[in-house]
């Protein structure tokens, strides 16, 4: 037996960050039929990985998915985050997020907001 740890890959992506980020990393918590926040931007990439339930999710120009526990999903940088909901009535979702963010900027940003520093 190894001491050595079991790694499996859930998601690579290559993304732009702003220079000096700011890491967020959230554990989040949708009560059931929790709706999530209203459409959105971050300032930078955000990698998410749902613990416990499924979330019902969606970004502008993609089709919804649900992402059940276990799954590892990727919101680009500069896209907007349409859903991020618990669609059950019954259990709640638990998920771990990290933000890419930038210094002096909040997370959760309007969804026309535009940064003069990306590409």
């Amino acid at each position: 037996m190894s001491d050595l740890p079991i790694i499996t890959t859930m998601l690579e992506q290559v993304s732009w960050v702003p220079a000096d980020p700011l890491i967020h990393v959230l554990h989040l918590t949708l009560e059931p039929g929790a709706a999530g926040t209203p459409p959105h931007k971050h300032p930078g990439p955000m990698i998410g990985y749902v613990l416990e339930g499924q979330l019902d999710f969606q970004m502008a120009g993609h089709d919804p998915v649900t992402i059940k526990a276990g799954e590892a999903f990727f919101e680009p940088y500069g896209c907007v985050h349409l859903r991020a909901a618990n669609g059950s009535q019954s259990a709640p979702t638990r998920l771990v997020a990290m933000i890419v963010g930038k210094q002096g900027l909040p997370i959760v940003l309007p969804p026309d907001w535009v940064d003069g520093e990306a590409p």
